[in-house]
């Protein structure tokens, strides 16, 4: 049944911001018509002039802001260091275009110009007929008198006009800004809800900044299938800054806004209002206080979705599991979740627990209240770790055959693989990579009175290096924090190391000592291997006399692997044993819990 919606208590707020001003030096200049400075109106000497007397864009006169003195220019670091009068201001429809450019001058004055963006000051200057420019860019005019000497410089401010729409505590929603009618594609959706199905009312609130003296603003609602055209934004139409038109909307009405600014510029803006069909998840509760990491993207089957969420645990599974709440932006949309291999029809809506193996999935079923839109999410639950290493030497090199370094030594036979297989997603270079990785790899750690042994098989078919960048080229790291559980927190230069070998025998780490250290007790070797290459090294305590090393100790870790690309010439992904979120180079509370083993 259709629900028709009357306009009452949610606040909605279209905004037209264009751009900030400084507040000194009167009301700003002018570009396309608007504001404008009071211009040089000293008669100067003959030859002299160096007057930019008019400036046209494509078919606007800008409203040019006073000179700038070359003595003046001198002093100028930054472009913000201009006061408004020396500024003036032109409006963009477009996000960027090229507009031809006119400047009338002096018959013998030469006119140069140059566009700048991030307030930089331009050091070179050229005669254009058109230039390129964006919101946020600069255009400077440089004229040069016929004496070459007497020189003035004139600012343009490129700016633009935004226009967003607000319901009450949602997000902003902001509208494509498009120069005709003709040229709106797809309109910004607005979804409403409200508890009372049959008795939603918004009210829409404008506010126009005031350096916009001259701004016209027209809104027109219409029906899902009528059609709007110029003559539709009547006189009757227009609203003033603080006005609250009221309008009641049914289901796929639209909203339809008109700027127009003095010179004629004009911005439109469409809004399609969407009545009950929110299908979006607000948020999931693990363990009453843990909430997901990232929902990912949803998709209209469950096996659509290609994007999935996670949530990496900092605590350990309970034996019932976990108890999970999920909630949608909606309160009256329909939500079902349970494990993702479960049958769909097992899902229940109420929280509930569930037991999961590492990187097993939650999945989550969101129907609109019309029903007419679903979005299946899934969310990855990457558990807790920790480790016991076992205590061994393992033999670098055969001691019957140095020239074998491919020689593993048999004593890495007894321990298991454990996998490095987790997607960093704080460092996400390639979006093909984490869809699809490359890369795998898998790893096995002992210890002695030395240090901590690592071997690593990497599986790829991309290896490259890349000398003074280590960490872009194919390589693994071992991260250790002596120090644990005394100090679980900062960076390594007093309590362990980040210690890197790359696929071509290359040292490095952090802080520059650990890796000195690594090198000075010279244990390692990487070799090529059928699928890939492997390495083998010893990472040694450096702290021993601090936190000395014996059996039980603990101790905090983490192994990485780094996927790099020839054809790129860097790094592609990032492979962890553990923690899929953090920067671990940079804050050892990144590190997994650890134990050394007493021999057995």
């Amino acid at each position: 049944m259709k629900k028709i919606f009357k306009l009452i208590g949610i606040i909605a707020v279209i905004a037209i911001i264009g751009f900030s001003m400084a507040c000194s030096g009167g009301d700003g200049g002018g570009g396309g018509g608007t504001g404008g400075g009071d211009g040089n109106n000293s008669t100067p000497e003959p030859g002299k002039d160096a007057v930019l007397s008019k400036l046209l864009f494509d078919n606007d006169e800008v409203n040019l802001g006073t000179a700038i003195t070359s003595a003046e220019w001198e002093n100028v670091t930054a472009l913000y260091n201009l006061n408004t009068q020396q500024t003036a201001i032109y409006l963009l429809v477009d996000a960027n275009k090229s507009v031809a450019i006119i400047p009338t001058a002096g018959v013998k004055d030469k006119v140069e110009v140059a566009v700048t963006d991030n307030y930089t000051k331009p050091a070179t200057f050229n005669t254009q007929t058109s230039i390129q420019i964006k919101a946020g860019d600069y255009a400077i005019f440089k004229v040069t008198a016929e004496d070459e000497v007497t020189i003035n410089y004139y600012a343009v401010s490129i700016r633009t006009i935004s226009i967003y729409l607000k319901i009450a505590a949602s997000d902003d929603v902001y509208g494509d800004r498009v120069g005709s009618l003709n040229a709106l594609g797809n309109l910004a959706e607005i979804n409403i809800y409200n508890a009372d199905k049959n008795n939603a009312t918004v009210t829409l609130t404008l506010y126009l900044p005031t350096v916009f003296n001259d701004v016209v603003t027209r809104i027109v609602k219409t029906g899902k299938s009528e059609t709007v055209t110029d003559a539709s934004f009547t006189d009757s139409a227009i609203y003033n800054s603080g006005s609250k038109p009221v309008f009641n909307f049914d289901n796929e009405d639209k909203i339809y806004v008109k700027i127009t600014v003095a010179n004629g510029i004009t911005v439109y803006c469409a809004y399609k209002v969407l009545i009950k069909r929110d299908a979006s998840l607000k948020s999931i509760i693990f363990a009453n206080d843990y909430s997901v990491n990232s929902l990912g993207t949803p998709a209209n089957t469950l096996a659509g979705v290609t994007n999935a969420g996670y949530i990496l645990m900092s605590i350990s599974q309970p034996s019932p599991g976990f108890n999970i709440a999920v909630t949608a932006n909606d309160p009256e949309a329909a939500v079902t979740f349970g494990k993702s291999t479960d049958a769909e029809g097992t899902w229940t809506a109420a929280a509930k627990t569930i037991q999961f193996a590492d990187n097993e999935f939650l999945g989550v079923k969101v129907v609109s209240y019309n029903e007419q839109i679903t979005n299946y999410y899934k969310i990855s639950v990457e558990l807790l770790y920790s480790m016991e290493i076992p205590r061994g030497t393992p033999k670098l090199y055969n001691t019957t055959d140095n020239s074998d370094s491919t020689y593993v030594d048999s004593l890495w036979d007894t321990i298991d693989w454990i996998p490095v297989s987790r997607l960093n997603r704080d460092e996400t270079y390639d979006t093909s990579f984490y869809n699809n990785p490359t890369t795998t790899g898998k790893a096995k750690l002992y210890w002695d009175e030395d240090g901590l042994w690592l071997y690593v098989d990497v599986t790829t078919n991309n290896i490259s290096t890349n000398s003074g960048y280590e960490h872009n080229g194919s390589s693994v790291e071992l991260f250790i924090n002596e120090a644990y559980p005394s100090i679980k927190t900062g960076n390594f230069n007093d309590i362990g190391g980040q210690y890197r070998l790359d696929s071509n025998g290359a040292v490095s780490g952090t802080p520059s000592a650990a890796a000195t250290a690594m090198t000075n007790l010279n244990k390692y070797k990487t070799f090529r291997t059928s699928g890939g290459y492997a390495v083998i090294f010893q990472a040694p305590w450096r702290f021993n006399s601090s936190y000395p090393i014996t059996a039980d100790k603990d101790l905090s870790l983490e192994i990485q692997i780094n996927a790099a690309d020839d054809s790129k010439t860097r790094r592609v992904g990032v492979l962890k044993w553990y923690n899929s979120v953090d920067y671990t180079y940079q804050n050892a509370s990144a590190l997994a819990p650890g134990k050394l083993k007493a021999a057995e």
